[in-house]
């Protein structure tokens, strides 16, 4: 916790011990301060670390375009029935794939993915970027440069990924089901807004 959080939670003590009335419940008091605090830090996380959202938001986007291409093109739903000319009633077919009711699926296990997920650290930069480095399924590549594997970093990145698709699921499976390009600048950089500039083309090798 940053002495800035502190100073806030420290203040809000304070303040709450100064105007709480004489009369009221102790318990109610501790619980409406308690909540008090939890917002502040809520708060204060939310604007912490964009470089961590904006690598949650990317994952998060790669890992539905890559489930999309895994599912059988010719897989079908079933979405109602439609008259024909002759006035036959016939079964309105769409393609699976990247369906809405494949995208709600989707973004229900999506975050889950973060945990195959590291930190990587340009040397020169000291930017951050969160890379692939447990690889889908046997034979893809996965990148292994400059990579802190920690499990908290997994756990933040997950919190993260969660924390959005919580807020924008809608704007999400709209985007999708648009077939709009650069999905990770509409999504992360105008949607959700946090990446800013041209969403970057990670280029997953694996080195040793």
């Amino acid at each position: 916790m940053t002495v800035g959080v502190l100073t806030k939670v420290v203040n809000t003590v304070e303040n709450a011990v100064s105007t709480v009335p004489w009369r009221m419940d102790i318990q109610s008091f501790a619980v409406s301060l308690i909540i008090s605090c939890l917002i502040i830090l809520q708060e204060t996380t939310a604007k912490r670390d964009l470089q961590l959202y904006c690598g949650a938001c990317q994952a998060l986007v790669d890992e539905i375009q890559y489930a999309i291409g895994e599912v059988d093109p010719l897989e079908t739903l079933e979405m109602g029935f439609r008259i024909d000319p002759q006035g036959r009633q016939k079964v309105k077919k769409i393609p699976y794939a990247g369906s809405e009711v494949h995208l709600m699926e989707l973004l229900d296990d999506v975050c889950s993915k973060m945990k195959d997920y590291a930190e990587s650290t340009d040397p020169e930069t000291k930017l951050k970027k969160y890379v692939r480095f447990n690889a889908r399924k046997e034979g893809d590549p996965v990148e292994l440069t400059n990579v802190s594997i920690n499990r908290d970093i997994s756990k933040s990145l997950e919190v993260a990924c969660r924390n959005i698709v919580e807020e924008y699921e809608e704007e999400i499976v709209q985007t999708f089901t648009a077939k709009e390009p650069n999905l990770k600048t509409q999504i992360c950089n105008d949607v959700a807004e946090v990446c800013s500039g041209p969403a970057e083309v990670n280029s997953e090798k694996t080195e040793l």
